[in-house]
């Protein structure tokens, strides 16, 4: 029951992140624009 609503969740995010970043790389070429840590 939990563990897998977890690992939905993260499967969930980790893909909502990736397609965050791909249209990221889409609109920006570098990542320079991100500030540094």
């Amino acid at each position: 029951g939990k563990e897998l609503r977890l690992k939905q969740q993260y499967f969930f995010v980790s893909a909502s992140l990736q397609d965050i970043v791909r249209r990221f790389k889409d609109s920006h070429t570098d990542f320079d624009v991100f500030p540094d840590k």
